[in-house]
């Protein structure tokens, strides 16, 4: 009967198939040539209202990293969805859980079939109402092995989100410092740029009264010009700063501060590498080889067999066991030959525990050598800061003793020139080096899994 209705569908799902390159040319003509208006996008979900933590560091005048970073944490709509994970392997957990408890049902049955025999006790219309109730006896051990992989992968989405506040923590401090070394650049390309004008005015002076010639005055101009560039630059490199810090902060307008003095240096390198094994990454792997022992246990658990208790509570039977109220049955199942499927399962189950094994030790390796990195890297940083002050003290009074010689004729304005680029270059140095050093602090800290890097709650301060 359903034939007629099929052999049209099916006729033409031949032809969009034989049709073959026609087709894709009018598909691509449709999209490419002349391409008609695209599909509504969703519209996104409504963002998520502000705490009153939110609202309390926000309210402060001025913020510092710690409240950037706890902003960025409570913000991040990353790591509400990685929340999300989580509770959903914690309901997980409880699904697999609810296999080793009963099971009750209610049913209902009508029957009817045509008058053609009259038998006693089967009758040719019937109701049957009843409830059964099952109970799992054994199972070979499979639903508490699933019910401990269930754990495991708890335990590996929390590995996760554990990964994502640090990884959203460490991209908030980037944007923090590298807001502050723009502001800061700022302030000494503004600076330079004010003694070039006074420079050049002084040399224009002269200039006009003889005593100089026009090539230093250009040289002057140049460089100021040089100099308007790199400031007009920096204040558009501010601008994307600032939007990169509100991304994570979401506030475009705040203003931030950090402590000017160097960071104190690390302590023994073999306390970092002591903490990588608690990394959240590192973790992750060590969970999900605990995941693929546990599933070689519940294949091994198919060989064993399976009994079960299965009761009826009869409210209305008719036939032959009318007025029977109840029975159970005890039923035992028990596997003997699946054609090497569940040692093909065992062997698979095998395969990833090896493999998780090798990633697992991979993933240490590669945490232990990550915090080599960064702390050689931050001791080089700080090793550069002491060195890069000692140029600007220099740099600065050669500015001065120069500008001196120059007036009295002694140097050379190509002198008093090359000595204020001097000086301007230590100064963006020392204010990029003193931040970079404080932002591989935090590369470090994340390189060996500090959960704090990601902070918890705390009482809004002055300053933080």
């Amino acid at each position: 009967m359903k034939l007629p209705f099929l052999l049209p569908i099916a006729l033409l799902a031949g032809c969009a198939l034989f049709e073959g390159e026609d087709a894709a040319r009018r598909r691509y003509a449709e999209l490419v040539e002349h391409p008609a208006a695209p599909a509504p996008v969703p519209e996104a979900a409504p963002p998520t209202p502000p705490s009153e933590e939110e609202v309390d560091i926000a309210r402060k005048p001025v913020l510092g990293i710690k409240d950037c970073l706890r902003l960025a944490v409570l913000r991040s709509e990353r790591l509400h969805a990685q929340g999300e994970h989580v509770f959903q392997a914690d309901l997980d957990t409880i699904l697999n859980a609810t296999a080793l408890g009963p099971k009750v049902a209610y049913h209902f049955a009508y029957f009817k079939q045509q008058e053609k025999v009259e038998a006693p006790g089967q009758p040719n219309e019937s109701q049957t109402h009843w409830f059964t109730l099952q109970q799992p006896l054994f199972r070979g051990f499979r639903d508490f092995y699933a019910v401990a992989e269930a754990s495991d992968k708890k335990d590996i989405a929390e590995a996760g989100l554990r990964a994502a506040k640090i990884d959203v923590a460490l991209d908030c401090g980037r944007a923090f410092y590298n807001l502050l070394t723009v502001e800061r650049s700022i302030g000494v390309l503004e600076h330079s740029l004010e003694l070039q004008n006074t420079r050049f005015a002084e040399v224009k002076a002269r200039e006009d009264n003889g005593l100089a010639r026009r090539t230093e005055r250009l040289l002057i101009e140049t460089e100021r010009a040089r100099t308007e560039a790199d400031l007009a630059r920096a204040r558009r490199d501010l601008v994307a700063a600032k939007a990169m810090l509100a991304f994570h902060t979401g506030l475009p307008d705040a203003r931030v501060e950090a402590p000017e003095d160097t960071p104190r240096a690390p302590g023994p390198v073999d306390a970092y590498l002591d903490q990588t094994k608690n990394r959240p990454d590192v973790a992750s792997f060590a969970h999900e080889v605990d995941l693929h022992k546990h599933e070689i246990r519940e294949a091994q658990g198919e060989w064993l067999p399976d009994m079960s208790v299965l009761s009826d509570l009869w409210a209305n039977r008719d036939g032959t066991f009318t007025g029977v109220v109840w029975d159970v049955t005890l039923q035992l199942d028990w596997p003997i030959f699946d054609t090497g499927k569940t040692l093909t399962k065992m062997r698979i189950a095998e395969s990833r525990t090896r493999e998780a094994e090798r990633e697992y030790a991979d993933a240490r390796r590669r945490a232990a050598t990550d915090v080599e990195t960064a702390y050689q890297a931050l001791l080089a940083s700080l090793d550069q800061i002491p060195a890069l002050e000692t140029r600007v003290r220099a740099a600065e009074e050669n500015v001065k003793l120069l500008d001196a010689d120059y007036k009295a004729g002694i140097a050379t304005n190509l002198e008093a020139v090359d000595a204020e680029n001097v000086r301007r270059q230590a100064h963006l140095d020392l204010e990029r080096e003193r931040y970079n050093a404080r932002l591989l602090e935090l590369q470090l800290r994340a390189a060996a899994g500090d959960d704090t890097l990601a902070p918890a709650p705390y009482p809004p301060s002055e300053r933080n």
